[in-house]
This record gives structure tokens, sequence and C-alpha cells, in this order.
């Protein structure tokens, strides 16, 4: 397996047309660990329940207990040393290659997909700041049914001036209105009667939205998946960002420094794959965030542990195995209201208990009990008002959705 390790960190950006993104695969030896572990699992449950001694909400197995030993918790100011939060810049940048440098002379404006994870900073509205464009805001999303969307674009911008809309998954709703406002919105931009801007949106909204208007985006890009090799560069630039120059990151498994935390390049000819064999823990985490950044770098600096005595003199932090990390668990026996609740959440970027109600037909008890135990398996967060899936959450919901066929946010069908 190629990983691309000797490529500089300014490589680490791109984008692609999204038939051309590849998804991170995991290592083999995890796809057979995860195999194994899943029949262990369903084996043990079977023998507890046959003999009578099954625990209701009990699923902890035998590996789990290997999660307790060694490293203990970081602090605060050392996590933020190693991996601070990130600034964007060189994805921005990015950006930049692909709508060229004057916004409003670019011939085709791109829908751009953006980064899944809905807490993380948009970069699409990032390049706009630093383009000068209009950073259109959306209505609350009470008001969809009383505003015309491409009324609503047009009262914001400011003519002759590029403009972006981040977050396409926060202007509509899965109701008439909503996919109304929505839908006059995307034909006046396609149209070209709004001017030259650039629209960022989450994949598993316009999986649905294709379905939902008629018209077709003239040219979409997205931002390639992130690599294991990508993520040590990224994870290195954050932490000499941070001042962790001279730190180090082990990976409990085989003893081996982590290169993505910190570690200053060594002189001399870059390592090739059979020097330096890529990290097992980066693998796994790049595929199982699907080379997304934000939930990469939220899990990342999730699990960062303090070094255990044995190499506290060599490492300033260390991560346990892939298989010991402490992450939200597949909600188990989740019925069809359960999916939809976490659907929405996903195709909506998060939204209030109130907006819920108008896209959700469950009682109001029965929804808020399926909130809290998703809120308590740290698969949802709510923020003031708004429930959010969770950034460590977010690939297990992900990847719910698509063993259950819902509208798979991999393919790109148009």
């Amino acid at each position: 397996m190629t990983d691309e390790w000797d490529v500089d960190d300014d490589a680490i950006w791109g984008y692609v047309s999204p038939s051309e993104a590849r998804v991170p695969e995991p290592p083999v030896e995890e796809q057979l660990y995860v195999g194994l572990s899943v029949l262990r699992a369903g084996l043990a449950r079977l023998r507890a329940w046959v003999s009578g001694d099954a625990v209701p909400g009990e699923t902890r197995t035998v590996d789990e207990d290997r999660a307790a030993e060694g490293g203990g918790a970081l602090s605060d100011a050392l996590r933020d040393r190693l991996a601070p939060p990130p600034d964007w810049t060189e994805a921005v940048a990015a950006l930049d290659e692909v709508v060229g440098p004057d916004p409003e002379a670019m011939e085709t404006p791109p829908l751009v997909y953006e980064p899944a994870y809905h807490d993380a900073p948009s970069i699409v509205e990032a390049w706009g700041t630093r383009q000068d464009a209009v950073v259109l805001e959306p209505p609350p999303r009470g008001r969809l049914g009383e505003e015309d969307g491409a009324a609503w674009v047009d009262a914001q911008r400011e003519e002759g001036a590029p403009w972006v809309l981040p977050r396409l998954e926060r202007w509509w709703l899965r109701t008439p209105d909503g996919l109304a406002f929505v839908r006059a919105l995307l034909d006046a931009w396609a149209a070209g009667t709004l001017g030259r801007g650039v629209i960022g949106v989450d994949r598993h909204a316009w999986r649905y939205l294709r379905r939902a208007w008629p018209g077709r985006a003239p040219r979409r890009v997205t931002l390639q998946p992130l690599s294991a090799g990508a993520l040590a560069r990224w994870f290195r630039a954050l932490a000499r960002q941070g001042g962790a120059s001279e730190g180090s990151v082990e990976e409990r498994d085989d003893g081996r420094v982590l290169p993505g935390a910190g570690r200053p390049s060594e002189p001399g000819p870059a390592a090739t794959e059979e020097e330096e064999p890529p990290s097992t823990f980066l693998q796994s985490l790049a595929a199982f965030s699907d080379g997304d950044p934000g939930v990469a770098w939220a899990l990342w600096r999730h699990s960062l542990r303090a070094p255990r005595p044995a190499t506290a003199g060599s490492a300033t932090a260390e991560v346990p195995p892939w298989a010991d990390l402490d992450r939200p668990e597949r909600p188990d026996d989740l019925d069809r209201p359960g999916l939809l609740l976490l659907h929405s959440l996903v195709l909506h970027g998060g939204l209030s208990d109130a907006t819920l109600a108008h896209v959700m037909p469950v009682d109001r008890y029965e929804r808020r009990d399926r909130l809290r135990t998703l809120r308590r398996a740290d698969v949802l967060t709510k923020d003031g008002e708004t429930w959010r899936v969770t950034s460590l959450g977010y690939p297990v919901v992900c990847g719910l959705l698509r063993d259950e066929a819902y509208l798979s946010d991999r393919r790109d069908d148009g």
C-alpha cells in the first residue's frame, strides 16, 4: 500500500472531481480484527443470554480491558501544543487553484463538497473571507416558508462582487416549504442570475437535493480525502505551529514514533515505505474518518495520552492501539425513527428540537428519549438549542446510514 510519504506539505490539500476522490482503506489486519471482534462479541452475547447472565446495555468486550492500561490524561496545554485547532490556510489556498484568483472572472462557478463534519469551520467561508467576497447568511429555518430563496440571496449580495454560500445544508428543510426555498435558490444560481458565487455543501445533503431539484450543477469539486501520509504531514505541521517542534507521539503497539506529532524532519532523502512503514494508527484513522480533516483532527486530539513511565523520556505523548481507542460505538438495534432522526441531523447540519418536530413524524417524548440515548452514547451533542452529530460519532452514523441503504455519501451520480 503506497501512501506518498515523500510528498511535501504543500501537497496535503487538493481538490478533485467527486468521481476521482479516493476514500482511504483500513489496514488489512484491522479488517480481519473487526470481523473477528464482531463474531466474538456476538458469541459472547449469545452465551450470556443462554446462561441468563446478560446485563442490559453492557457491551464491553475482553479486548476493551486493555484500554485502561498505559498512558493517562494529557494536560490541556500539551494537547494544544501537539494538536492545536487548524487555521485551514493551506486548504483555503488549494481552493484558489480551483476557482482562480479572480472569482468574478471564473466561467463556471463550482459547487464545492465541504468536509462532512458540520461543526468544523467552513473552508468555503474562509476562502470567501480571504477573497473579500460577500458571505451569505441563511434565514432562520422558521422563515423558510415565508421567503423565496433567490430573492433572499439577491438581497444580500452586492452588484459586481463575488459571494460565497457555505453550508447549503443549513439553507433548507425536508418539508415542502423548505424544498421550495432551496429550489428557487439553486435555479437562479445555475442560471447565472445571481452573479458569480461559490456554494459549499455536505455530500449527504447534495445527494438528497439531487432528487428534489431537477436542475444540474455545472461543476462540482471535492477536497481529496486525506490519506494516512497526508494526515501525518498535516499533524506534524500543526504541532510545529503549536510550538511542539521537538515533540513526538509514540504508537503503543510497537514503540514506533508516529510521523505526525511534531517530530522534526530529518536531513537526507525521504524514507521509503520499506524504511519507514506508515503508522497503522494513522491508516486506521484515515479510513475511519473517510479522510475528512475535521473528523480526523478531532479524533487525533482525543486519542493523545500521557506517555507511560517506560517511554516518558523519549515521547511527549502516546496513542493507544487503534482497537483500544475510546470512541463511540455503533448504536445497537436502532429502529426506523432513530435512523430517520440521525439522517435528518446529517442532512441539515444539525436541528433544534422545534425544527425536528417538523421533519420527523414522531411523538416528542419518543423523540426526546432517542436524542438523550444517543447523547449518552456520545453520538449526539447539544449546542444551545441545536442537536448535532459529534465529530467522533460522525463516522459511526455515516456507516450506519450506508448499511441501512440510506443515500450514500460515497457514491456520486450527479
